[in-house]
């Protein structure tokens, strides 16, 4: 059986998560998943209802692992919910009404990373590390 030595063998990692919904690419504003879904990713809801409303079937597939699910088993995460209403505050604070910066990147981040105590950052993107990589190297 596992003893008290196999707790301690066990380290906790962080969780990278997409902030952009998986249907329609943008960011999520209501995250949701299923139920009975198994993965932490979300996907946005009314990204979800408007792509699903011209099916007129009760049981919908999941946006992330394609569980067959029914509306009512949609639940909203509110642990990610609070991060996007913060990415979008500070968003706001910064100024940014576009979504682009001056380098062409968009300014609405890939993902989050999420540390098993709960605080989580928006790691450096790895496209634009490599092109500021890139340019150093040119001077």
């Amino acid at each position: 059986g596992l003893g008290a030595d196999a707790d301690e063998d066990v380290t906790a990692a962080s969780t990278r998560l997409s902030v952009r919904c998986p249907i329609g690419l943008g960011p999520i504003g209501i995250p949701v998943r299923g139920r009975g879904c198994t993965h932490l990713q979300c996907f946005d809801l009314v990204t979800f209802l408007q792509m699903n409303k011209n099916y007129g079937v009760a049981r919908w597939r999941c946006g992330v692992c394609s569980k067959t699910l029914n509306v009512a088993e949609l639940e909203v995460d509110t642990f990610i919910f609070s991060i996007m209403k913060q990415l979008q505050a500070d968003s706001a604070a910064e100024g940014r009404e576009a979504q682009v910066d001056s380098d062409g990147e968009d300014t609405v981040p890939e993902e989050i990373e999420i540390h098993p105590n709960g605080q989580w950052h928006v790691p450096p993107r790895r496209q634009k590390r490599q092109r500021q990589r890139q340019r150093q190297r040119q001077r």
